[in-house]
């Protein structure tokens, strides 16, 4: 039995502003990097996550993610 994720899609946009907040561009870098040490250890699950943490991240890089509605703590 596949347990269902905790993490909201709002939950996702609020990790991937705090990483840009942080990193600038160099967040995207950082998530692809995540990725492939993730594939790496055979870890697909966590790979997929951070796959999704990614394209979010691109998203707020590119202007498609808004930041309405996103808080940080």
């Amino acid at each position: 039995m596949q347990r269902q994720s905790r993490i909201t899609p709002e939950d996702l946009a609020e990790i991937a502003w705090m990483l840009v907040d942080r990193h600038g561009g160099k967040a995207a870098v950082y998530a692809a990097q995540a990725v492939g040490e993730m594939e790496a250890q055979g870890d697909e699950k966590r790979a997929g996550a951070w796959r999704a943490l990614e394209s979010v991240i691109g998203d707020a890089l590119s202007g498609r993610l808004p930041r309405e509605g996103v808080t940080t703590h």
